[in-house]
């Protein structure tokens, strides 16, 4: 037998909800995930995706920022805080699974 409680916000959400903009760890550049058009504005599934979090957070997709990371600096910028979350390539490891701070959500593709 289960009981179900209520999630509760957690220090990543609440430092996205005072910085008043969620900024996401993108790739540097993959057409169809995320790649700057000729304007220089993201697009692709990764941004997407972020701007749909951003939706849920803020009621508002606009209020994101993408910041793109290449593979060697990926994880130092979402451990320093630069960006809350990862929307880009990274395999799920065991090391990465139990490294603190580190929470893989979920496989999107």
């Amino acid at each position: 037998m289960g009981f179900a409680a209520a999630a509760q916000p957690g220090p990543t959400l609440d430092q996205v909800r005072a910085r008043g903009m969620l900024v996401c760890g993108i790739h540097t550049g993959v057409a169809g995930f995320a790649l700057p058009h000729s304007r220089g504005v993201w697009q692709g599934l990764d941004v997407e995706l972020c701007r749909g979090l951003a939706v849920a957070v803020f009621n508002d997709a606009n209020r994101v920022r993408s910041v793109p990371l290449s593979s060697s600096t990926r994880f130092s910028a979402l451990g320093s805080g630069e960006v809350a979350m990862l929307f880009r390539s990274s395999t799920q490891t065991m090391l990465r699974d139990t490294t603190p701070g580190l929470h893989h959500v979920a496989t999107c593709f």
